[in-house]
């Protein structure tokens, strides 16, 4: 190669460098920050200590931030709950063509949206989600209890709420 060819190879390869890294810092630059779920609560279908009950979560998605197939809804319970190992979540509002399935960890649930039947699972942008978890066990002890949240793969912000036992 002589050496007018390998000053062009160079500057080519400099201006192809240069055009990579402008587009990775502008990519960075406009990522959008994270959001959160609203309109948050949880809610027992007993309120007496130490029954294995029901629990209603509801809340809603940013208006941008539709839930699919595989993605998440993580729910987690303060300390003093007992969750069993599956916590026989059942989607009842908001949800169109969805499955899931759920996985316990501690006082953490992790459901994974599904579509078993190519229907186009979805919980559409800026919906009230709804969904009910049994065989979850109340703390034994009365009162106000403080840190459940919950927060979906797209809106990746923890929102906390509170509720009485």
């Amino acid at each position: 190669m002589n050496r007018r060819t390998r000053r062009f190879v160079i500057a080519l390869l400099a201006a192809m460098a240069a055009s990579f890294v402008g587009l990775l810092f502008a990519n960075l630059a406009s990522a959008a920050p994270p959001t959160s779920v609203t309109a948050v609560s949880f809610s027992p279908a007993s309120s007496v200590e130490q029954a294995s009950t029901t629990w209603t979560v509801s809340f809603k998605t940013s208006p941008a931030k539709s839930l699919s197939k595989d993605s998440t809804i993580t729910v987690t319970f303060p300390s003093g709950f007992s969750l069993p190992s599956n916590a026989n979540v059942t989607l009842t509002a908001g949800f169109s063509n969805c499955n899931e399935s759920d996985s316990t960890s501690g006082q953490v649930v992790t459901i994974t949206l599904s579509d078993p039947y190519q229907k186009t699972c979805s919980l559409s942008g800026g919906t009230q989600g709804t969904l009910t978890m049994s065989g979850i066990t109340n703390p034994s002890a009365a009162g106000t209890y403080t840190n459940f949240s919950v927060y979906t793969s797209g809106d990746t912000n923890s929102v906390a709420a509170s509720a009485a036992i």
